[in-house]
């Protein structure tokens, strides 16, 4: 039976035991030995002794080298005890090599448990993914000395990247001959293209530390490299790193194992950085035109109304914008030129606001356009001057036709015309509306009747809805949502219906003010009472999405009024998933996040509604726990567009939810070429026109 390796303490006290003993025999012999007395003592003293077997090898190394020497110089002369000495230096070397080995699989095995915690992608991940990999090279540090880290890319039409990560600061020499090398690698892979110069960037980890110089032969002999035929994840084609090649070889045969890993961590870092900032850029610009979209509309709008307050009441104008006609633009040159047309039209109108106009897409071909310390006569003057540029305006089509186009203009200033934001924006676009039913390409500012009929149809949808809400015409109708692979139904959306005399109100004519008069969560109690009632007689048991304002869940009966609904209605926690819209910024985030908690520990899922389209679809993703991400619907319909901007985005939505564990729904599916591009990328679930419309009822379970 082997006998046990022993500790390293008990190997410590055995070896400084025997050595000890030898040594004061050989005193009275030979006056050589007092040198040798000396090493050993300073090798083994207990005070400096590092606890380290590999230094300690180190030490008695040197020592027996000295035993050695001195043993030469005796010219065949017999001492005894030195030969002694010799030996039990060489049994000590052995015990101590067995356990520097073990020494070094543990701190091999800490280092690749350390590796494996870099495939974790965290939030901060997001913000710095170059601090990833240079805490990953720290990791790689303690247990091989490693001098940099290079990683190679490609872009796409921009060509190459080549990050290199140094440990210190690089010789001037070690950088250029790196570069080289790598360039030279770099035009040896398939797909080179000769015209894209490579863009290399230095990146150092630690400025107060300078690495010695590299030569050619250092750079080829020890580095690892490992190069790919085709792009993987995050445009990743190339990674190497270079070490010390005189550490345990045990160490570097684990370095050179797990290059490939190292590879898939750059790659994955990088990819969840780039899709990430991608998100937050399109959260607040529509992908199309570059120009703010919608949500910051509304953000900046109300954020004008409020800087205009502070300085005196100083007017301001809005102004809306529809292209006229644009229908029959897109129905004869395509959907494609139609984009194009309207990527010009943004850029006309941009180039006649002033610097500090703020012009956003609303949608489609609807623009809005803020003015500050404009009032309604400088806002008509603008309006003229955004019509005769597009009388100059025309593309040519890829038939050879010229298209031309006008604009129908609507302007409502502050606070002449009204108030509050929603009013300012509804008087501008009922104006709008108004220079199109006077035969278009005409611009239109409010009278005071103009504005006091627009107020008193608002005025009459509030009374029409505290009548719905008395008389409980709240209705809720069923989209279906199917799985995206299957086809399956999986669960339905619950929309909110009013019926009025006879006719049924979608949400859109109403919820803005609902929202607005404080009458929204009423609404809420009576379509969630009706649909979970209506699900459990159907005897449906999958999900039932449901929309939630932000506005309505910071009253303080919300959380226990759907409580009791659920109770009384018979419905299961699990069915349910609570949308979170984005129609306006959550100001209280705590209170959604206490929300949030309360209802999953009951059993129900949550969703983020119109994923990447707003200002908090990132923070809500990071700081709330989330079961389901419904893509924006203007992303999804542009799938088929083949290199449209919304397949990169849709792209980079799958990827960030397939690393945190997220579910999908696509929403404005209208057709089955969007399906299909749906599946490919890789979305979970599926809902829209093409899938099938909003019903009053569920199809009963059997």
């Amino acid at each position: 039976m082997a006998e046990a390796t022993p500790s390293f303490e008990e190997a410590r006290k055995r070896i400084a035991s025997r050595i000890g003993t030898v040594l004061e025999q050989s005193l009275e012999e030979s006056s050589l030995i007092d040198g040798v007395r000396q090493a050993i003592r300073s090798a083994l003293r207990p005070k400096p002794l590092s606890p380290d077997p590999v230094s300690l090898v180190a030490n008695l190394t040197g020592t027996l080298t000295m035993v050695e020497a001195l043993l030469e110089r005796q010219k065949g002369q017999t001492c005894l005890h030195l030969d002694l000495l010799r030996e039990g230096l060489a049994d000590a070397l052995e015990t101590l090599r067995t356990l520097e080995r073990t020494t070094a699989d543990i701190s091999v095995l800490s280092f690749e448990i350390r590796l494996l915690e870099r495939f974790i992608i965290t939030s901060d991940v997001i913000h710095d993914w170059k601090e990833h990999i240079r805490a990953m090279i720290d990791d790689i540090n303690s247990v091989v000395e490693v001098y940099f880290l290079f990683s190679l890319f490609h872009t796409g039409e921009q060509g190459y990247e080549i990050e290199i990560f140094w440990t210190g600061v690089p010789h001037p020499d070690s950088r250029r001959l790196l570069e080289a090398l790598v360039t030279e690698k770099l035009q040896s892979l398939d797909g080179y293209d000769a015209t894209l110069e490579p863009r290399i960037v230095h990146n150092i980890s630690n400025p107060g530390k300078n690495l010695p110089p590299l030569s050619q032969d250092s750079l080829s002999l020890s580095t690892k490299s490992l190069y790919l035929d085709r792009p993987q994840v995050g445009g990743i084609v190339g990674v190497g790193i270079n070490y010390a090649t005189a550490e345990h070889p045990v160490k570097v045969l684990v370095i050179e194992s797990i290059i490939t890993s190292i590879l898939n961590v750059v790659g994955s870092v990088k990819a969840i950085y780039r899709y990430t900032k991608d998100l937050e850029y399109y959260a607040v610009r529509d992908p199309l035109t570059g120009l703010f979209n919608q949500r910051v509309f509304w953000e900046l709008l109300a954020y004008e109304i409020g800087r205009s307050q502070r300085h005196g009441n100083q007017p301001f104008s809005v102004m809306i914008i529809d292209v006229d006609d644009f229908k029959k633009i897109n129905d004869t040159f395509g959907h494609t030129f139609g984009d194009e047309f309207l990527q010009k039209i943004a850029g006309v109108i941009q180039a006649t606001a002033r610097k500090e106009d703020i012009v956003a897409r609303y949608g489609g071909d609807e623009f809005a356009v803020i003015l500050p310390e404009a009032a309604s006569e400088h806002a008509v003057a603008m309006a003229k001057r955004i019509r005769a540029g597009f009388q100059r305006f025309s593309l040519e089509s890829p038939e050879g036709v010229r298209a031309k186009s006008s604009v129908s203009i609507g302007i409502a200033s502050w606070p002449e015309h009204a108030l509050e934001p929603k009013d300012l924006f509804l008087v501008a676009d009922n104006m709008m509306y108004r220079a199109k039913a006077h035969g278009k390409n005409g611009h239109c500012l409010p009278t005071d009747a103009d504005v006091v009929e627009v107020l008193r149809s608002v005025s009459e949808k509030y009374l029409i809805l505290q009548q719905a809400i008395e008389d409980r015409s709240i209705l809720p109708y069923f989209q279906p949502i199917v799985s995206a692979a299957e086809g399956t139904v999986e669960a339905y959306e619950v929309l909110m219906r009013v019926e009025y005399r006879g006719k049924i109100l979608p949400a859109g004519e109403f919820i803005e003010i609902a929202e607005e008069s404080g009458l929204i969560s009423s609404l809420d109690f009576i379509v969630m009472e009706k649909a979970f009632r209506h699900a459990v007689e159907q005897n449906f048991e999958g999900l039932l999405f449901i929309n939630l304002s932000p506005k309505a869940i910071v009253t303080a009966e919300f959380i226990p009024t759907i409580r009791r609904i659920i109770r009384e209605t018979g419905i299961r926690s699990r069915q349910i998933v609570f949308e979170i819209t984005e129609r306006e910024t959550v100001r209280n985030a705590s209170l959604l996040e206490v929300f949030i908690s309360e209802l999953k520990s009951d059993g129900s899922r949550f969703a983020i509604d119109d994923f990447g389209s707003g200002f908090s679809s990132m923070t809500y993703l990071k700081r709330f726990s989330v079961d389901f991400l419904k893509v924006e619907g203007d992303f999804i319909r542009n799938l088929p567009q083949t290199g449209s901007i919304d397949r990169a985005i849709v792209a980079s939505i799958a990827t960030l939810t397939r690393e945190i564990g997220i579910q999908t729904v696509a929403e404005s599916v209208e057709s089955p070429e969007i399906l299909e591009e749906v599946r490919r990328h890789g979305l979970t679930l599926a809902q829209g026109f093409g899938i099938g419309r909003p019903l009053p009822e569920i199809p009963r379970a059997l």
